[in-house]
């Protein structure tokens, strides 16, 4: 299939993102009111009248003759000399000098250039005039109220620092660069400067797009910009001719790579007829959990009277150790849904730890066993056995024989290849004693002279048992109670309540439809810490290869299979 710039357009759920792309139609404005999502779609030369100021003015160059003596200007009662020598014209208010210094904050510290003013009487600020929230604020606008320094710099890095360093891709003929690191500081500048200057147009992820000459036909942006992989529903017989979006292979539910095979339900599994076997109690579990959850009551009791650091440190051993398993042992090593670079995988596997809910290998064969099965007797924690069992229960009890015989099925080669896995695996009894039980005891105790009953009981035991059950609620209230909007077809739900606790993964019915989604759920960031962990890890390069499902793919799945709940956006 033949692809131009002119013809091809990226249509991104709103529930993602609410970028604007900028295409070239023919000559003569918008083209039949064309949209992509609300999206007016016009070209750098066909551009609307009250965008003009966003370009450079490539008619404008500075007046011959010497440059104005600078006025130095004066701060807590000492003079500052800043010497500036402009390198493009001078009615910029700032300038991009040989120095970074001037550009980064030497022209707050100077009077403005004449240049400067004069030309900025000439620009339209109509709009903003008539924002009346934007003249409340001016009017009441005082220096006490300015960003922090560090907040500042980090503003001012997007005058000096992506103005100097680093490449630029899309425009040879600027100044602005695309600089990763200033990224992390800037939010949403994400790669800005270089690419802003080009195409002028803000965006939530001004990284997505792309206007240059050197992409003539297939719409293939580089992995520097993004990494996220879409998973769509091609026609039958897999990929066309090898066509890519962003680098991302598409391939539907029934065309799924061999190594996702175990993600998906087996709809030519069910249980074999007779009688369930015996329960058979681990009377070693069953007491070790009774005495941690009494343990945990009493912790509740000393909530009160902790120290603040203790709270905060509980909060913190929380997060991360969730992030262990929702990040790590799930969408990482059981689902595949992104790939890792080693920091981050030595992140998680210590955060996995901490946790303490079985190494990752064991985690993931379990995992992989419950979407495989889910919902029969070889799913280890078999909602159709009750809200107790699938919590719960099925860590007391002796697993079902199906559970063992269909387990040693599954594919774990990848995850035996996996070092650090096994490592963890070797060493996982004298790794879970010191992160999961004495670090988050000794560290109130010792840093902060929290009593040693408020840190083994707070700190320690009830954080450790509200993990344990936020955990397994993605099991139990998630296969449960909620609704179906996906596939009506399968026990998995949506439900809000355990997304809060399970710091995102309790959009469950999206996420048996589309086990490959890194997000595990349409929505993104919405009540999904994860997810924005992952895309935090990303943008400092450390995670990448994202795997989404299409919004092609999605609406599709709710219009076949699911219970009519669903609601855009």
């Amino acid at each position: 299939m033949h692809m131009t710039l002119d013809t091809i357009f990226i249509g991104i759920s709103r529930s993602y993102t609410t970028t604007t792309t900028i295409s070239a139609p023919p000559s003569g404005g918008l083209q039949n009111g064309e949209k992509v999502e609300k999206m007016a779609l016009y070209s750098e030369e066909d551009i609307r009248p009250e965008m003009k100021d966003d370009f450079r003015d490539p008619n404008y160059e500075d007046e011959e003759g010497p440059v104005p003596k600078l006025e130095t200007m004066y701060t807590n009662g000492h003079e500052i000399t800043v010497p500036i020598t402009s390198s493009q014209t001078h009615m910029m208010t700032l300038t991009v000098p040989d120095m970074a210094f001037s550009s980064h904050m030497g022209w707050l510290l100077v009077h403005e250039h004449p240049a400067v003013k004069e030309k900025g009487q000439l620009l339209d600020i109509s709009d903003l005039k008539a924002e009346e929230l934007v003249m409340v604020q001016r009017s009441l606008y005082v220096a006490t109220f300015l960003p922090y320094a560090f907040v500042l710099s980090v503003t001012w890095l997007m005058n000096s620092v992506a103005h100097l360093y680093a490449y630029h891709p899309y425009d040879k003929n600027i100044s602005p660069r695309e600089n990763a690191l200033l990224s992390l500081g800037s939010l949403d500048k994400v790669y800005d400067p270089g690419f802003i200057h080009s195409l002028n147009i803000h965006s939530f992820n001004n990284s997505r797009f792309l206007k240059d000459p050197r992409y003539p036909a297939k719409l293939e942006i580089s992995r520097s910009y993004t990494t996220t992989t879409t998973i769509s529903a091609p026609p039958s017989g897999g990929l066309q001719n090898g066509e890519k979006v962003e680098k991302m292979a598409l391939y539907s539910e029934e065309d799924i790579r061999p190594e996702m095979k175990d993600d998906f339900r087996d709809p030519n599994y069910e249980d074999e007829e007779g009688p369930v076997p015996k329960l058979e109690f681990v009377w070693r579990n069953v007491i070790l959990m009774a005495l941690l959850h009494v343990s945990a009551l009493y912790g509740l009791t000393l909530v009160p009277t902790c120290k603040f650091y203790t709270w905060l440190w509980a909060a913190l051993y929380y997060i991360v150790s969730g992030l262990g398993i929702t990040a790590g042992a799930h969408r990482l090593w059981s689902h595949r849904t992104y790939k890792a670079r080693l920091p981050l995988k030595i992140f998680l596997i210590i955060a996995n730890t901490m946790a303490f809910q079985n190494d990752v290998y064991e985690w993931a064969r379990d995992h992989r066993a419950h979407h495989k099965f889910s919902e029969t007797h070889a799913d280890p924690h078999n909602s159709r056995r009750g809200f107790f069992f699938s919590h719960v229960g099925w860590l007391l009890v002796r697993k079902h024989p199906a559970v063992k015989e269909k387990g040693k099925l599954l594919d774990m080669s990848d995850l035996k290849a996996e070092k650090l896995v096994m490592f963890q695996r070797r060493y996982y009894i004298p790794g879970l004693l010191l992160l999961c039980f004495i670090l988050p005891t000794v560290v109130p105790w010792y840093f902060w002279g929290e009593s040693f009953l408020h840190s083994l009981y707070v700190a320690t035991l009830l954080r450790y048992t509200l993990v344990l059950n936020a955990t397994w609620l993605v099991n139990s209230a998630a296969h449960l109670y909620g609704y179906r909007p996906y596939d009506k077809n399968i026990n998995s739900r949506e439900n809000l309540l355990v997304s809060v606790g399970a710091v995102g993964e309790g959009f469950h019915n999206y996420h048996h439809s589309f086990p490959y989604d890194y997000s595990a759920s349409e929505y993104r960031w919405h009540i999904n810490l994860t997810t924005f962990f992952i895309d935090c890890m990303a943008a400092l390069g450390l995670a990448y290869d994202r795997k989404r499902a299409s919004k092609a793919a999605v609406l599709a799945k709710i219009k076949r299979t699911g219970d009519g709940s669903y609601k855009s956006g």
